[in-house]
């Protein structure tokens, strides 16, 4: 305690509280197993749930924006090319939604236990990653289904799936050091990712956007990262070099997050 005491008024660089943190590695996992067990254990529903999610996305995205609206996707069959776009979009939205509320989520843990508040950050970003595995597995029966070629670029898809960790956690940073104190938000912040899908290629080929419009389109890192979970499991072109500006600032982004994150921590617990 009385380190703790000693790491409170004192104010704590990046690089020391995050020394600090490595040792509760092991928490980490013990946290997110705790997730997993609260989501899936003794329940067919949740595994059935991460599965039929993304697919029943695929299903009502076809018969809207292919079969009634038209929009073509070249060569891709369109429940081929707008599944990659669907375990990016749940992907984000649930480091974004979970992250943003896991000091709030995990109070009993907080109130009982002292350590680094960021061990309950991570293990939220470990414990989604499972419903990542669970879509590409569903990734993999389409594509066998549509016959799908698969390419060494598949080998780059772990690069965007950090990124997409990366850009989720940037926002994620600061809503979790606010919603502690600012209860409300955590009932906005999922309407307000609902609201992101329709600007976000998701269920589109970012090709139909105008080139008028297309400097908007690059301000949103997550449509990069889409385009790039599309180009390494698809084969579709590259995301534009333009996606570096947006993605970059996202990393400057979280590096302020968590600087505040880590100066607001001691506050942490007046709040809950």
């Amino acid at each position: 305690m009385e380190e703790f005491r000693r790491y409170s008024s004192e104010r704590e660089s990046l690089a020391s509280y995050l020394r600090r943190v490595w040792p509760y590695r092991n928490l980490v996992i013990l946290l997110a197993r705790r997730d997993v067990q609260i989501q899936y254990a003794q329940t067919l529903l949740g595994v059935l749930w991460s599965v039929a999610q993304p697919l029943l996305a695929v299903v009502i995205y076809s018969v809207f924006f292919y079969l009634i609206l038209g929009i073509e996707t070249g060569e891709i069959a369109y429940p081929l090319f707008v599944l990659p776009g669907i375990v990016c979009w749940f992907h984000f939205s649930k480091i974004v939604v979970e992250v943003g509320n896991a000091l709030n989520s995990q109070q009993d843990v907080i109130k009982k236990v002292e350590f680094p508040r960021l061990v309950v950050i991570l293990s939220k970003l470990v414990s989604g990653l499972l419903e990542v595995v669970i879509s590409l597995a569903l990734f993999a029966l389409v594509a066998i289904a549509f016959k799908l070629d698969v390419s060494a670029r598949i080998m780059a898809f772990p690069v965007f799936l950090l990124l997409n960790m990366i850009v989720g956690t940037s926002i994620a940073i600061w809503l979790a050091t606010l919603t502690i104190r600012f209860k409300d938000l955590q009932h906005i912040i999922p309407y307000l990712v609902n609201f992101g899908i329709w600007i976000t290629p998701v269920f589109y080929p970012s090709t139909i956007v105008p080139d008028k419009y297309s400097s908007f389109l690059y301000l949103n890192p997550i449509a990069g990262v889409l385009e790039g979970y599309r180009w390494s499991l698809l084969g579709t072109e590259f995301p534009a070099w333009q996606y570096v500006y947006s993605i970059s600032f996202c990393l400057a982004f979280l590096a302020a997050g968590l600087i505040v994150f880590v100066r607001k921590e001691p506050e942490i617990a007046d709040f809950i």
